[in-house]
């Protein structure tokens, strides 16, 4: 099942990719799949630049990356399966054994406010503050003066998120979630600098403008840490458990 992406070695070389754009280019993926030899996640609980536990990845594997188009959840498959399947990305590169002794825990997180209209000030004044509207557009729609210029580091064109659609958070679009992506952000590749240097209080601003979510990256333009994406905002989603209950 995850050969046709990720390729026989693992390293995002799968056919979909590879033969997407000469074969199908209506439905090429929008950009290429994950390379676990170089074991660098988007959605993580640990700090930016470290490797995700074991329920990160079991998370991922069965919500999927949906908003992105990406990849599939694969819920539908015995949980025994779905760590077996985190067992062996695992085994496809080093750093899960360099940096064993290393690993940083995830961040705590605890119960967000009920947000008011002091809060929603407050987070419109960090969504200011951090030049966010660059990228995401003055009100988040991913429109921003330089949302065309974003690339990864494949050379892929990026878009920004659109926080007027719920559906296209990557990660739990719940309070909490949103949290941990903002305090944690989202790796793209090793040179990334670590998280956004960001108070507490400011991350904890959760919402500006009723509850659109706000989500922010820094690439060349100076707004974000480099490969970095933060949200602020808050809402509902159903968070994966740690085990099934099945």
């Amino acid at each position: 099942m995850c050969i046709g992406c990720h390729g026989v070695k693992g390293d995002g070389n799968g056919g979909v990719w590879t033969l997407g754009e000469k074969y199908s280019k209506a439905h090429q993926l929008p950009r290429m799949p994950r390379d676990f030899t170089a074991a660098i996640f988007k959605i993580r609980s640990t700090p930016s630049g470290s490797l995700p536990t074991d329920n990160d990845l079991f998370k991922s594997i069965s919500r999927g990356l949906v908003a992105d188009q990406d990849m599939p959840a694969f819920k539908f498959l015995p949980e025994r399966d779905r760590w077996a399947v985190l067992a062996y990305i695992k085994s496809l590169s080093p750093r899960w054994v360099e940096e064993k002794d290393y690993q940083q825990p995830a961040v705590e997180i605890g119960h967000p406010p009920l947000p008011d209209e002091a809060m929603v000030e407050a987070g419109k004044g960090v969504y200011a503050k951090m030049q966010c509207a660059k990228c995401h557009g003055p009100t988040g729609k991913g429109d921003g003066q330089t949302a065309n210029e974003l690339k990864d580091d494949n050379g892929l064109p990026i878009k920004p998120r659109n926080f007027s659609d719920a559906s296209q958070f990557v990660g739990a679009s719940d309070p909490r979630g949103v949290y941990q992506t903002f305090t944690t952000g989202i790796d793209i590749n090793e040179d990334d600098e670590a998280t956004l240097r960001l108070t507490r209080r400011s991350v904890g601003e959760w919402a500006w403008r009723g509850s659109r979510r706000r989500e922010a990256r820094r690439g060349p333009h100076g707004c974000c840490s480099g490969g970095l994406v933060c949200s602020v905002g808050f809402g509902t989603g159903e968070d994966v458990p740690d085990r099934d209950e099945e």
